[in-house]
């Protein structure tokens, strides 16, 4: 619940930001205006490795990327639950821009390529949206060691003596030498 809720404000985050600085050129009919920035930045969002190559265009995908990269570490836990979470934002992302293009061409859903390009959409943007793993995994980390705090230091040295002067580098339960408890099995 986490991830898709991390992946699913990633790519709203992501879709806006990108909308805003980069224009797509499409526009929506009136019911669905409102959805535009959300629609056209999930196409944009598929056109990352075209967007990156663009001189005028690179540095606005670098920042996006950063942004929504680490709004996903936010929701994740380091190791390959971020990787899940970049998933999910792919999920969303490869969704909308599904319900985009049916808006801007409605015939694409009775073509007779749909589902190979419906598949080939789907695992276009899973792949793309790992490249915000670069911006989500150092902060999942470094949310992950500021959440557990400092550990406990290590003790110097661990010694127990027992009242008949045996002396153990451990903290046994019992004396090994006259059988005396030394400590009951409930203490840590």
């Amino acid at each position: 619940m986490r991830n898709s809720a991390g992946g699913f404000l990633s790519t709203i985050a992501g879709a806006v930001l990108l909308s805003r600085t980069v224009s797509s050129g499409h526009y929506y009919q009136p019911p669905y205006d409102l959805l535009s920035p959300l629609l056209q930045g999930c196409e944009l969002l598929g056109r990352t490795p075209q967007g990156l190559l663009n001189s005028t265009t690179t540095f606005a995908y670098l920042v996006v990327w950063a942004v929504t990269g680490a709004l996903m570490g936010l929701f994740s836990r380091p190791g390959w639950n971020t990787c899940r979470t970049t998933l999910w934002m792919g999920f969303f992302a490869a969704l909308f821009a599904t319900v985009s293009r049916l808006l801007v061409d409605p015939a694409f859903w009775t073509s007779s390529g749909r589902n190979l390009e419906l598949l080939l959409t789907f695992v276009t943007f899973s792949m793309i949206t790992q490249i915000g793993l670069i911006g989500a995994l150092p902060v999942s980390t470094l949310l992950s060691r500021l959440m557990l705090g400092h550990d406990a230091p290590l003790p110097t040295k661990i010694e127990t003596v027992c009242t008949c002067g045996a002396v153990f580098r451990s903290i046994p339960i019992l004396c090994s030498e006259c059988g005396r408890t030394l400590r009951t099995g409930h203490e840590e």
